[in-house]
C-alpha cells in the first residue's frame, strides 16, 4: 500500500512533505512508513485517498474505479463535494455518517 501511495504522489506532481502537513503528521512518519514498516497510515486511508484523488480499493488492492464507471449522478455530487470548502466538506460527511 506505501508503493501506491508513493506512486500517486509522483504521479499527481505532490509531495511527501504536502500529505504529511495535509494529515498534520509530523514528516518523519513518512519516512517510518517507507523504511521501517510502520503501518500507522491505515488510520489515514480515508484523508490520503481523497489528497490523491483515488479510492481505498486501489489502496489497498491496485484496482482503480474509474471516472467511467461512475453514474452522470456520481460523477455530479464528486464535482459538487469537490467545490466546497473544508468546513463544508466535513459537514457533508457527518450528515452521510449519520444517514449510513
Amino acid at each position: 500500500m506505501v508503493l501506491r501511495i508513493l506512486e500517486l504522489i509522483r504521479k499527481r506532481r505532490k509531495k511527501e512533505i504536502d500529505l504529511a502537513g495535509y494529515l498534520g503528521i509530523p514528516t518523519g512518519s513518512m519516512a517510518k512508513w517507507k523504511y521501517y514498516g510502520s503501518t500507522s497510515y491505515l488510520r489515514y486511508v480515508e484523508e490520503i485517498c481523497i489528497f490523491l484523488n483515488t479510492t481505498p480499493n486501489y489502496l489497498f488492492l491496485g484496482h482503480e474505479e474509474t471516472v467511467e464507471s461512475l453514474s452522470f449522478e456520481e460523477k455530479d455530487i464528486i464535482r459538487m463535494y469537490r467545490d466546497l470548502d473544508e468546513g463544508r466538506k466535513n459537514c457533508i460527511k457527518e450528515t452521510l455518517r449519520y444517514l449510513t
